[in-house]
């Protein structure tokens, strides 16, 4: 991990949108064995990105009254990359 983010959206069969283009941030934890706990919270049409309990990241996207989410991990420049998400929960109103 570089300690960088970014939230994008994918939409049909087009390439997903930056919503939020990569970003560097104090609060990801960088380097080999980082562990980082991630967060985003829809709240009307502003999503917020928080990493180890800290917002480091807010947009407002109209697009969407709803959807779905998901979670993905990639390295382009540091394969090979082992990720594993855990304690994974999502909270309705």
């Amino acid at each position: 991990c570089d300690g960088s983010f970014r939230l994008r959206k994918f939409i049909t069969e087009a390439a997903p949108v930056a919503v939020i283009d990569w970003t560097a941030s104090p609060e990801v934890v960088k380097g080999p064995n980082a562990s980082n706990r991630i967060g985003l919270l829809a709240k009307g049409s502003k999503l917020y990105v928080f990493a180890n309990n800290k917002l480091v990241g807010q947009v407002e996207d109209t697009s969407y009254a709803s959807g779905t989410f998901g979670l993905y991990a990639s390295a382009v420049n540091t394969a090979p990359l082992t990720v594993t998400f855990d304690d994974f929960a999502a909270w309705y109103p």
